[in-house]
């Protein structure tokens, strides 16, 4: 079955599209593609061979290079663990290394790659990263790290445990003060209860005067941030909107059920 995961356009114009499709002139289906003005493929673009498969991709820079994640394990033969910077033709950028805290200790054949679930842009060109690790065989554990713009680990940022343990976040945003809003799986972090939406500092510890729980029932589906501020939270049954740094003080309005 073809489908579209995601899409991002260039500063020409010109459209990134990620998933598994087949284009004409192609017989294998494609992972990544883009898309002239008129829609069209641009065979100019070519993207060689991702392990496994890319998942989500985001963050154009003002070159037309972007970032791809998911189950990745190598662009172009290239060790690329979860998270990679292809060039604006759609070459892996040499410049941008992540870090080793993302490859798997194990490697059989169901568990070569880290999975990075979700990611976010961070001030001075860093990055937030919600990966799924495997530190032993047939054990895996939800991280929530920040990596340097080359890639490096950021040991300045560091995230307390969260419980489940193997439910690392859905989405995330970067406040204006360089706080961050984390939305999962998870129910509770560095013990404290947190049900599915839980505020960082900039160092990574719980903000313990923000708290803002989902709904029952719901999964988590996205956030984001308004320009006023206040920031739209979504999950599968309910839409809320919190004030900015604080927890709602409406009950939800119910999208779908």
């Amino acid at each position: 079955d073809s489908r579209i995961q995601g899409i991002a356009l260039q500063p020409d114009g010109k459209a990134i599209v990620i998933g598994s499709f087949l284009v004409p002139g192609r017989p294998d289906p494609q992972q990544i593609a883009r898309l002239t003005l008129d829609g069209s493929v641009d065979p100019t673009f070519q993207v060689r061979a991702i392990e496994s498969s890319p998942q989500f991709l985001g963050g154009v820079r003002a070159d037309g290079g972007f970032y791809i994640g998911g189950a990745i394990s190598s662009v172009g033969g290239v060790k690329r663990h979860g998270f990679a910077r292809l060039l604006s033709d759609g070459s892996l950028d040499p410049s941008f290394v992540p870090d080793p805290i993302l490859e798997p200790k194990v490697s059989p054949p169901w568990q070569r790659w880290a999975d990075v679930d979700a990611w976010c842009p961070a001030a001075d060109g860093k990055h937030l990263v919600a990966a799924t690790v495997y530190p032993a065989l047939d054990v895996w554990n939800a991280r929530l790290i920040r990596l340097n713009a080359d890639g490096s680990l950021d040991p300045s940022f560091t995230v307390g445990p969260m419980e489940p343990s193997s439910f690392p976040p859905s989405s995330m945003h970067e406040e204006r003060g360089g706080k961050v809003i984390v939305q999962g799986s998870f129910a509770s972090i560095e013990g404290v209860p947190r049900p599915g939406i839980a505020r960082l500092h900039s160092d990574g510890r719980l903000d313990i005067g923000y708290a803002a729980p989902l709904p029952v029932g719901g999964s988590p589906v996205g956030i984001a941030m308004m320009a006023d501020d206040t920031l739209l939270v979504l999950n599968s049954s309910h839409l809320r909107r919190l004030a900015a740094g604080e927890p709602p003080k409406a009950p939800p309005r119910i999208v779908h059920q």
